[in-house]
């Protein structure tokens, strides 16, 4: 490739600090990333370990991958490499689904020629990029095993929380009033914000590994899930409902719902 990434900087014109939050969101782009649920799980648990946003944590894993990628096609086959990223997304298990990385527009214009180039999408280019770097992560490769008893326990812990206990453990998590959305979440109906399940695993005083994959088996062993939609229809689940999708359900005060939605990793 004739060019190279480089991650923006702050101008030296630009006093440090002067730079608003609305200023750096408009020099960001959005990529849509259709991956297995398993591998975004995989993704937030690194961004947790790590103690990162999950959206920072996935715009630098694309730029080291892609760097990384830039380096190796000197002595390597590009297009091999590419269907090795796309190998390691298909390991993952699970129902695919789409969410958004956000880079710097430059990279997000060379991430696009880069697809052009190989004949695929951006979002092929982007979810390989992130398989790749899980492959190479030390929270991935490290992550304790969670045993059977362990989410046996999880789960007699979350049964007992019922009546009162249930109102304790929302005002916990920052969710008072609420207690159908905490019941959902417990049940793995609604898929957890990181920070909702780091406040559910000090709650339950559990690992934060344990409680992810207790939520996820408890939604597993449902019998037939369902979820009212915001329009009050119904639906039979096949997975767990996001969070933005269980808060819009609420009809909460425009305020009170940016709040929650702003949760969402």
């Amino acid at each position: 490739m004739s060019s190279h990434y480089e991650p923006a900087v702050a101008r030296a014109s630009v006093a440090p600090g002067s730079v608003s939050a609305s200023s750096t969101k408009d020099v960001l782009q959005s990529i849509g990333v259709y991956v297995p649920e398993s591998m975004h799980v995989a993704l937030k648990d690194v961004a947790a370990r790590q103690g990162k946003k999950f959206s920072v944590l996935v715009r630098e894993m694309v730029e080291d991958s892609y760097e990384k990628f830039e380096s190796a096609i000197k002595v390597q086959s590009p297009r091999k490499l590419l269907d090795s990223h796309e190998r390691k997304v298909a390991s993952y298990s699970g129902k695919s689904s789409q969410w958004m990385a956000r880079v710097d527009r430059p990279f997000s214009l060379e991430l696009k020629l880069t697809a052009k180039e190989y004949g695929r999408s951006a979002s092929q280019i982007v979810g390989g990029l992130l398989a790749e770097a899980l492959s190479h992560c030390s929270e991935t490769l490290e992550a304790p095993a969670v045993s059977q008893q362990d989410i046996q326990q999880a789960q007699a812990a979350m049964q007992a929380i019922v009546g009162p206990k249930v109102t304790a453990l929302a005002d916990f998590m920052g969710l008072s009033g609420k207690r159908l959305l905490v019941n959902e979440l417990l049940a793995g109906m609604v898929r957890a914000p990181s920070v909702l399940l780091d406040k559910m695993a000090d709650f339950f005083s559990l690992p934060r590994d344990v409680v992810a994959q207790t939520v996820r088996c408890n939604f597993q062993q449902l019998p037939a899930p369902s979820f009212s939609a915001p329009n009050g229809q119904p639906r039979v689940l096949t997975e767990p409902v996001s969070w933005n999708e269980a808060v819009k359900a609420l009809n909460l005060p425009a305020e009170e719902e940016a709040q929650l939605l702003a949760l969402e990793d």
